[in-house]
């Protein structure tokens, strides 16, 4: 997702044409997805279980990515305009419901990973994993500005979209159902 994140102020300027100030509102409008997505998380938390929210934030969010991506293409710019406000509507109410989801998932894999690991290990592990989203960022941000230069925007997009439906499709049919409903782990006393 990092490296999607570099390729979509190039996406919204360049390729779509909106301006800076337009841009700004529509990565202000995932956060604002964010925020109503945590709410609502609270809300329907008590209604579904955990397996549900992970399975419906990760499948919004994955077809999410496909939706707004076809929005980039030639022919879907020259139907609604290059930027034009239809198409700017259209995105930023996209982008608030990839929001939601992002909420959704987000938060129930942090809150996952807290309980399922060891109390008397939590702070190695995490800081460990935190340290390799870091590292790893990075290097996918640095992939996606060469393959920008290589591929035009659209198919690049699309080419991520594509692997983050592959790596969701590969969870739902591998994940042990502790990923989904996991018990919280007591330190083992010595």
């Amino acid at each position: 997702v990092a490296s999607i994140t570099v390729i979509l102020p190039y996406i919204f300027v360049e390729g779509l044409g909106f301006s800076d100030s337009q841009f700004g509102v529509l990565q202000a409008s995932v956060m604002i997805g964010i925020f109503l997505g945590n709410i609502l998380l609270s809300i329907v938390s008590q209604k579904l279980n955990k397996k549900k929210i992970v399975i419906y934030g990760l499948t919004a969010q994955a077809g999410l990515f496909f939706i707004i991506g076809i929005f980039f293409y030639p022919w879907v710019i020259r139907t609604f305009g290059r930027g034009s406000i239809y198409l700017f509507g259209i995105l930023l109410i996209f982008l608030v419901m990839f929001g939601v989801a992002n909420a959704f998932i987000n938060t129930s894999i942090n809150t996952n990973l807290q309980l399922m690991i060891p109390n008397r290990v939590r702070a190695r592990v995490l800081s460990a994993y935190s340290f390799g989203m870091q590292v790893i960022s990075p290097l996918g941000v640095f992939v996606a500005g060469i393959a920008l230069e290589l591929i035009k925007y659209y198919n690049l997009f699309m080419t991520c979209t594509v692997m983050i439906l592959i790596a969701t499709g590969i969870f739902f049919k591998n994940a042990p159902e502790e990923s989904y409903n996991p018990q919280n782990k007591k330190a083992e006393t010595r």
